[in-house]
């Protein structure tokens, strides 16, 4: 940190600001206990994830056949059926994009704190400077890399690029 950065408006700002993520994972941690690996915690997040759902009422219709004419449904219908399932293969594919996601989420959450959640033009600039994955389409291994080190990646990203440059900060994000 430079001289000066306990009288910094932006900062002070920052730092005491109350993301909406923490009382959340509070909660989470609460409920599950405390002693659960990082691999049980991305497996539950897995499973968790696979039982979204996805389908949902049409927004303002109240009916969802008002949305598409008979016409343009008809052609939807012929539409040949696309199976995405097979872009991830292997289950470390499945970890590799948890790691960047990771990375992602690890820049969206400095840019937050900083902007104290009212995003900026600046935004976008910080969030792909900060990620790896967005900024060098960098591919973390689960094999090497883990999570530890993918916030040690961001953490050294976020020294390096942002205007304000706080160690502190960057470690009070990851």
């Amino acid at each position: 940190d430079y001289f000066g950065a306990s009288e910094d408006m932006l900062y002070l700002e920052a730092k005491q600001m109350d993301v909406h993520w923490h009382s959340h994972a509070n909660c989470q941690s609460n409920r599950s206990g405390s002693n659960i690996s990082e691999t049980q915690k991305i497996v539950e997040m897995t499973e968790a994830m696979k039982n979204l759902n996805t389908t949902s009422k049409c927004a303002g219709f109240d009916d969802c056949e008002q949305f598409f004419t008979q016409g343009e449904r008809d052609l939807l219908m012929k539409l040949p059926n696309r199976d995405y399932g097979s872009i991830i293969t292997r289950a470390s594919d499945e970890e590799n994009l948890f790691l960047s996601l990771i990375d992602i989420i690890y820049a969206y959450a400095y840019d937050y704190r900083m902007t104290i959640g009212d995003p900026s033009t600046e935004s976008a600039w910080t969030i792909g400077k900060l990620s790896s994955t967005l900024s060098w389409l960098d591919l973390y291994d689960c094999g090497n890399d883990k999570p530890a080190d993918v916030l040690r990646f961001g953490m050294r990203r976020t020294l390096i690029y942002p205007y304000l440059r706080y160690w502190n900060m960057a470690r009070l994000v990851a």
